[in-house]
């Protein structure tokens, strides 16, 4: 774009044209020479001004030109995706990861997929499995079920309050009292069960061999005499503890649980010790009794062990009998 005409230019313009509208008698009011001639060389100067800036733009068009005329140069070091600059992609990701904004391939996790209770809460569940986001906190009177708040259903279930029967909802809020049980009888569970059973108790039992030797492993557990116990509480509740004394076990004192079927039980469980040299040794157990009179019972004792986790158990069975020593 060209300069606009400069002030010295504008006033030649003027000053002729007001010299042709003037008559010869005004002739004495005309510019001099000198000055016509002042005027001549500042025009010109506008014009070298206005050919210097048309020089100008030239040379930059010439520089935006050669500029472009660069090659691209490539840049993908440290990137195995996205664009190298060039408008062509360094890499591109293998299924199910996304390219982030420094060229990397993240594992991609499409967000809230489906939803799961955590607590009493819902939270999303996003395409890996991962349960990072709050959905909703379950108000008073829901509960998270299946990843959904839902109302807590009346009269659930029956509790204990104190000796007496009472309904919870689902919730596990209490709710209406059902019954008092009676003197002759304990609520435990929701049920109101008898107290005293003949066969409640504190036996102990005697386990033959007190040895027993598992060849195949090269190890041999022991229950010495007078080490192994069980109770039966008003509930029906067994409880035997395996005692002191077994090196295997060390300080630990086990307990197996179960519950007293009419005159015969059963119960079990699982512990893990180590062994000299740090070896995991897990041993199950298996009892199981039944009552020849209120006072004595015989049964079995089923032992299995796996060390370091490693092949099928190794089984062991011994004989058990038991006394009762307090009422």
């Amino acid at each position: 774009m060209r300069p606009s005409p400069t002030p010295l230019f504008l006033l030649l313009i003027l000053t002729f044209g007001s010299m042709g509208c003037e008559s010869s008698e005004d002739s004495e009011s005309l510019p001099s020479e000198e000055a016509v001639q002042g005027l001549d060389s500042s025009v010109e100067g506008s014009e070298a001004t206005v050919d210097g800036v048309d020089e100008l733009e030239e040379l930059v068009q010439d520089i935006v030109e050669d500029t472009e005329a660069l090659p691209c140069i490539p840049d993908c070091e440290g990137k195995l995706c996205g664009d190298d600059g060039c408008g062509v992609l360094c890499g591109v990701c293998d299924e199910g990861y996304s390219c982030t904004e420094d060229g990397q391939c993240d594992l991609y996790c499409e967000p809230q997929v489906s939803t799961t209770c955590v607590g009493n809460a819902t939270y999303w569940v996003n395409g890996c499995g991962d349960a990072n986001e709050l959905k909703e906190e379950c108000s008073t009177g829901t509960q998270c079920e299946e990843g959904i708040c839902m109302p807590c259903t009346p009269q659930s279930a029956m509790t204990c309050d104190g000796n007496a029967r009472m309904w919870m909802d689902s919730c596990e809020n209490p709710g209406e009292t059902v019954e008092e049980c009676g003197e002759d009888s304990l609520c435990v569970d929701g049920e109101c069960v008898q107290a005293e059973n003949p066969l409640s108790g504190q036996f102990e039992i005697t386990v033959t061999p007190n040895d027993l030797d598992f060849a195949g492993l090269g190890l041999v557990t022991s229950f010495p005499d007078g080490t192994v116990s069980l109770l039966i509480d008003g509930a029906d509740n067994v409880t035997i503890s395996l005692g002191t004394g077994m090196e295997s076990i060390g300080e630990q004192i086990p307990q197996l649980l179960g519950t007293l079927v009419a005159d015969q039980f059963s119960a079990g469980g699982t512990l893990t010790t180590s062994l000299e040299g740090g070896d995991s040794l897990e041993r199950s157990f298996m009892i199981q009794g039944l009552f020849v009179n209120s006072d004595q019972f015989q049964g079995t004792l089923k032992e299995w062990l796996i060390v370091n986790n490693e092949g099928p158990p190794t089984e062991g069975i011994r004989d058990i009998t038991a006394s009762r020593i307090i009422p």
